[in-house]
């Protein structure tokens, strides 16, 4: 197999090769960035390839590779003229990696919002629409300047989609199970020795704790404080706001008067306004042109609030059976910020989708070949009974090596058993999720049981409570403060 280097759209000028053997392409993960290595000999003493300049690598004339030259070292190699260049190269995905998105995309398909992270900040780069599917409706996302690698990986975390970014700088968003890579057998010219097998459980847990998850609140009618008295401007709501709120004023008793929408503006933003506001915060100021509330006057405000909850979820069924073989608790927990995961239900399918990819100890084996096709993230039916491997296993790493005179692959699979096959698996995240109406402060625990079959049973407390307030001047008397509501339901789908 002829492997060919071109570098800014051209061949290797004369007097620089490529130097056999150190040609190397790894890949940790789909969605990531490959990184590229090898070594050019520059006889010329005169070659240096800038960075930023593209890299384009060809399999028998084949386009295998692309991407930008990342980190070019050179070396002299002795008195001569001689050059050693070390060239580090990283994929289109490095793309994704340096555009920051701040947006909010509200109920939409998962599809669309893919395609409009690609034409509102990839396009400028040249990154084109490759197989992007529709995928399932998913509810608000906020994306507050966060990387767009980022924010897709999220969202194929919530639907159990791929994406990538190929040699030709399009761009895919698809199910796993239409990504799939040929059968390998005890036939399939795999080097025999090359061939491992292990169990893992670096990332096996039975315990998701996902934190600092944002809700918002029913519409709220509040007394603001403190007190007008003439002199005050900013006055303060229990809750940072969510979304611009009514504010209304009574003015000596004479009743609530809201304040005209036109007249409400975003703190440094806009500017001529009577009021301003700012999300995440729980002030608003009257404008420094308005006279001030007088003593006898007050305000109130009707908002939405931010407040933040932790989704707990455990498997009673495997913590059971680790405790069995351990002793003690059983219990593996993770535990991952999700202040990005706007509400319970796309934070509860969140944690859903962590605890059933890593909720059984995987079995991985490696094995190298020089005439595969192998790619991260194909779907790959396995059966080598020597070493006990059958069924669907996942192509999780790829590293593509030069030997000097073809490209070896060696790839570490991991396998889909304990779910049912990873197409099934990635399929389940598709399921339809009941909506919730979250109110107030509430804090959710949720407690799912799940069996190998794929089939669920468990129950669900939903525990409700606020926090109360310390009895101080700064929140008004005539607000009612709950006591703790607890609601048990147990559910067999």
């Amino acid at each position: 197999m002829a492997v060919k280097i071109k570098i800014d759209s051209a061949d290797l000028p004369s007097g620089i090769k490529l130097k056999a053997g150190t040609l190397s392409i790894n890949q940790a993960e789909i969605g990531s960035r490959t990184v590229l290595s090898f070594t050019l000999i520059d006889s010329t003493g005169l070659y240096h390839p800038p960075m930023g300049e593209v890299v384009d690598v060809y399999e028998d004339d084949v386009l295998t590779y692309s991407g930008t030259i990342d980190e070019p070292r050179e070396q002299k190699i002795n008195a001569f003229p001689v050059l050693r260049e070390v060239i580090t190269v990283t994929d289109w995905h490095f793309v994704a990696d340096r555009h920051f998105i701040n947006e909010s995309y509200a109920r939409q398909k998962a599809g669309d919002i893919i395609k409009s992270i690609l034409t509102d900040y990839l396009a400028q780069d040249g990154i084109i629409e490759g197989t992007i599917e529709d995928g399932i409706d998913i509810g608000i996302i906020n994306s507050p300047y966060i990387p767009a690698s980022q924010l897709i990986n999220e969202i194929c975390s919530l639907t159990g989609y791929m994406w990538r970014i190929n040699p030709d700088k399009s761009l895919d968003f698809m199910e796993w199970g239409t990504f799939l890579g040929d059968a390998i057998d005890e036939d399939s010219g795999y080097l025999f020795d090359s061939l491992q097998t292990w169990k893992d459980r670096s990332e096996y847990r039975n315990k998701q704790i996902l934190r600092n998850v944002p809700g918002v609140t029913v519409e709220l009618t509040e007394v603001s404080n403190p007190t007008p008295n003439g002199e005050i401007r900013t006055f303060y709501v229990r809750y940072p706001l969510a979304e611009k709120p009514v504010i209304e004023i009574n003015e000596a008793a004479a009743g609530w008067v809201p304040v005209n929408a036109d007249d409400v503006g975003i703190l440094g933003v806009d500017t001529g306004k009577k009021w301003y506001w700012n999300k995440e915060v729980n002030s608003f100021a009257q404008d420094v042109g308005e006279t001030e509330l007088a003593i006898g006057d007050a305000v109130r405000l009707k908002y939405k609030g931010l407040y933040r909850l932790t989704v707990i979820m455990e498997d009673p069924i495997e913590i059971a059976a680790r405790k069995a073989i351990e002793g003690g608790s059983g219990i593996y927990e993770d535990v991952q910020d999700a202040p990005n995961q706007d509400g319970l239900t796309i934070a509860t399918e969140k944690a859903t989708a962590l605890l059933r990819k890593y909720g059984k100890n995987a079995k991985k084996f490696t094995m190298s070949s020089y005439d595969s096709t192998w790619k991260v993230g194909q779907i790959c039916e396995v059966s080598i009974p020597t070493h006990e491997l059958s069924g669907e296993y996942l192509v999780m790493s790829l590293l593509i090596q030069d030997t000097g005179n073809q490209l070896k692959r060696t790839a570490t699979f991991v396998d889909g058993e304990a779910i049912g096959g990873w197409v099934k698996f990635f399929r389940s995240w598709l399921e339809s999720t009941q909506e919730l109406t979250i109110r107030e402060n509430e804090l959710i625990r949720k407690i799912q049981t799940m069996k190998e079959s794929g089939e669920w049973e468990g129950s669900y407390n939903i525990k409700a409570t606020e926090q109360l307030y310390p009895a101080n001047n700064l929140y008004p008397s005539n607000v009612l403060y709950p006591g703790t509501i607890t609601l048990e339901v147990t559910v067999d789908d």
